[in-house]
């Protein structure tokens, strides 16, 4: 019998806990890095500046530069040259360091 009691207060304890903890939603938790508006793709680079692209239009790094994130809010693909080169989808940001030649609308990337 005492074993059942304390697996009831240990129960009433976590029960306890967890109504006065308040629930995070899961969107709070995971808050973009590189800021940027629909209708936009936005780069970050390691200079500490961000390069707002409107959708469809391309843009090019003269000598290249260093990115730290990107972000595609637009409705459309992007191909996005670099070492490496990639695609970024509608709607996702790429968070990691590396070369950035440029960018353009496009679901094609040539290596």
């Amino acid at each position: 019998m005492f074993t059942t009691v304390k697996r009831a207060v240990v129960a009433s304890a976590f029960a306890a806990a967890a109504a006065i903890t308040p629930a995070v939603p899961a969107a709070a938790a995971a808050a973009p890095v590189v800021p940027c508006a629909d209708g936009y793709v936005c780069v970050a680079l390691i200079k500490g500046t961000i390069i707002w692209v409107p959708e469809g239009q391309s843009h090019t790094f003269p000598g290249g530069d260093t990115m730290t994130g990107i972000a595609n809010q637009t409705k459309t693909q992007y191909c996005v040259g670099g070492s490496p080169n990639f695609g970024l989808a509608a709607g996702v940001e790429i968070v990691r360091t590396q070369p950035v030649t440029g960018f353009g609308p496009g679901r094609i990337c040539l290596t």
